[in-house]
């Protein structure tokens, strides 16, 4: 009976051991798969959380750079409609107050500012209202300038005559004034665009 009981022992601790072995196995390497994908899983991650970061980093400086750009266009539109807003209102007042004297400088203000903001028509009703207050209640010199300016305008436009006609209203007010420099100056524009002879140098 002993002889037959010990291997029949020995059989069963393997039959017994043998399925614990191979369990054994598959644990350690489902373990080092499990370590392998969780190594894998935080390189991935990491890679991806730098990505976002650096395309975060370029998008902000891109957006950085296109607000200033927009603030720039912003600031430049404000500060043109707020002079002429002030330009407006300051001639509200001074014919309130019965300041016709300012009115022609302030007119010839609002249509440059008016022309720098791209209202080119508007720019020729102010320089129409500056001219005729300049030659109404002066200065001289304001009305001059209005008038250099719309006859700048009228010869863009290919009407020459016009422009001498302004040209020659601008010389004598120039004169007036005692600009001769300015007189000088519009006698030469006058010469070379074959303005009537008989318009310049009359006043001597």
């Amino acid at each position: 009976m002993r002889e037959s009981f010990v291997p029949d022992a020995v059989f069963l601790g393997i039959v017994v051991a043998l399925p614990l072995a191979v369990l054994a196995t598959l644990i350690c390497v489902l373990l080092t798969r499990v370590k392998a994908r969780k190594d894998s899983g935080v390189e991935l991650a990491g890679k991806a959380s730098t990505a976002p970061a650096q395309d975060a980093t370029n998008s902000a400086a891109l957006n950085q750079e296109t607000n200033k750009a927009s603030m720039l266009i912003d600031v430049h539109s404000h500060d043109t409609a707020h002079a002429n807003l002030a330009l407006e209102a300051q001639i509200k007042t001074a014919e309130a107050l019965g300041n016709v004297t300012a009115l022609s400088g302030l007119y010839l203000e609002l249509a440059r500012a008016r022309a720098t903001s791209g209202d080119d028509k508007g720019a020729q009703v102010a320089l129409r209202s500056a001219a005729g207050m300049g030659a109404k209640h002066g200065p001289k010199s304001a009305h001059a300038y209005a008038r250099l300016e719309l006859a700048g305008a009228a010869y863009r436009a290919g009407d020459l005559t016009s422009a001498c006609e302004h040209w020659q209203i601008a010389r004598t007010a120039f004169q007036e004034s005692g600009q001769k420099q300015d007189q000088s100056r519009v006698d030469t524009l006058m010469r070379d665009n074959g303005c009537p002879t008989d318009w310049v140098l009359t006043d001597f």
